[in-house]
């Protein structure tokens, strides 16, 4: 369609631009909110069972142990 004029009017209803439109949280509305929710989910199921061992079940919090170089600390604990 072809315009023959550059004046073009634009009407624009002032409370339909100031409406919000609500957004429903709970409801994912893209793949990755979805797979977010789902991975928040599973974090928070993996911390109500630690917390289950830990106070219910009276098992020991199991230790984080640092990953480095094992050659470096076989020389440290080595007498030499």
């Amino acid at each position: 369609m072809e315009l023959n004029s550059a004046e073009n009017s634009l009407y624009v209803n002032a409370q339909d631009a100031a409406r919000v439109r609500p957004k429903e949280h709970d409801i994912p509305m893209t793949a990755a909110e979805e797979e977010r929710q789902r991975r928040k989910t599973a974090w928070e199921a993996q911390q109500a069972r630690q917390y289950y061992e830990e106070v219910v079940l009276k098992k020991p919090k199991v230790e984080l142990v640092q990953i480095g170089d094992a050659a470096q600390e076989l020389e440290e604990k080595v007498p030499v």
